[in-house]
């Protein structure tokens, strides 16, 4: 069938066939990035090449109401890009994989709408530890990174990601002292669009807890260039004898580290109500509980005399990897004292009851618990993150 001569010139004496092929445009190929010019008006952009390429829309250069079509034939990432004062606007996303494409609609010189169902599909991964799981009756691959270890992106497209940074440690404890509870590791939780290629997963380490010092938690991240992620590390609880954790400021972070009853208040959170919480106070004086460090969903509960704070509450994430049951990450960790306060969610280390503070679970991003009273004791050590990444299959 021939190509239609549209657009259709005054005087011009149409045929059957000419009507009959309205809906078979010209195709303009393109093996590299190109900009489009005026001729390419109800013609179809075809880019062919491996590696990714950009289709540049340059501002006076079309009309309202005139239309592109778009198609991407080559393996690598087409990227529809707007030229200087330029505005398009798109529900999906202005990258396309190969064999994906779009319709470019011009609402004025310089605003366009780009049209795309291609644009907004899953693309595909391997990597970490894969299951095949069901989330509202829609099945996914999961991938579940426990440690360091490379995603590696065969097909572009979009990935639902959920991670979690390294929890803090709990405060330790001497001369009747409580110490505070570390804090969760921060978290996010967002679909993203990934080129095909290796993204570094780097799972934050949880701080570590002696009877000197605690530390706070290490940053979780996907990737290192355009397009990463990364999520903040827990807040370590308080010290009362120096070391980390003896300022709000070095409580703070993902989530915040609880107080204790010299330094009462608890740290923050660097990103409140957004991926973590603050810790909570710890009662001035001796022989006072530590406040609990802050968990991704609610504050570190404050100390009441010689009882530790509880935890804040960590994140289900039973509905997003597909699990029967309720499974919690980030939880805060509980402050110490006579009665050391519960871990956040039942996954923060619990404080100690005159004793050492609990360790949270590995891969939970959670927070240790802080020191009781009595002696000189430890602050358990907070979890290390952890990151799931699901596509639709």
């Amino acid at each position: 069938m021939p190509t239609t001569p549209y657009p259709f010139v005054s005087g011009e004496v149409l045929l059957a066939s000419d009507l009959n092929a309205i809906q078979n445009l010209p195709l303009n190929d393109q093996t590299d990035s190109y900009t489009l010019e005026v001729a390419d008006a109800y013609k179809r952009i075809v880019m062919n090449k491996a590696t990714a390429t950009t289709l540049t829309v340059n501002n006076s250069i079309f009309t309202a109401g005139d239309v592109i079509q778009v198609m991407n034939k080559g393996a690598g990432t087409m990227t529809v890009t707007a030229g200087a004062g330029v505005t398009i606007n798109t529900a999906s996303s202005l990258a396309v994989a190969q064999y994906g494409g779009g319709t470019l609609v011009a609402l004025s010189a310089s605003v366009f709408n780009f049209f795309s169902p291609s644009g907004s599909s899953y693309g595909i991964a391997s990597g970490g530890s894969s299951s095949s799981i069901s989330v509202g009756g829609v099945s996914y691959t999961l991938l579940t990174f426990t440690s360091d270890a490379n995603l590696v992106v065969s097909k572009a497209g979009l990935f639902d990601v959920l991670m979690f940074g390294g929890g803090g440690a709990g405060g330790f404890s001497q001369s009747n002292v409580g110490a505070g509870g570390g804090g969760a590791g921060g978290y996010v939780q967002q679909t993203v669009y990934l080129d095909a290629t290796t993204f570094a997963v780097d799972i934050g380490a949880g701080g570590s807890a002696t009877t000197t010092t605690g530390t706070a938690g290490f940053i979780t991240s996907l990737g290192t260039t355009a397009r990463s992620m990364a999520v903040l590390f827990g807040g370590p609880g308080y010290n009362n004898a120096g070391g980390a954790g003896t300022s709000v400021a070095e409580r703070s972070g993902g989530c915040g580290g609880g107080g204790g009853n010299v330094i009462t208040a608890g740290g923050n959170s660097f990103m409140p109500t957004i991926t973590g919480f603050g810790g909570g106070t710890g009662p001035a004086g001796a022989n006072n509980g530590g406040g609990g460090g802050g968990g991704v969903t609610a504050v570190g509960g404050n100390g009441v005399t010689s009882t530790g704070g509880a935890g804040g509450a960590g994140y289900d994430v039973s509905t997003f990897i597909g699990a029967g049951s309720p499974l919690y990450k980030g939880g805060g960790g509980g402050g110490g004292g006579t009665v050391g306060g519960a871990g956040g969610s039942s996954v923060g280390g619990a404080g100690g009851s005159n004793a050492a503070g609990t360790a949270a679970g590995a891969n939970t991003g959670s927070g240790g618990g802080g020191a009781g009273l009595t002696s000189t004791f430890s602050g358990g050590a907070g979890g290390s993150g952890i990151c799931y990444v699901r596509f639709r299959t």
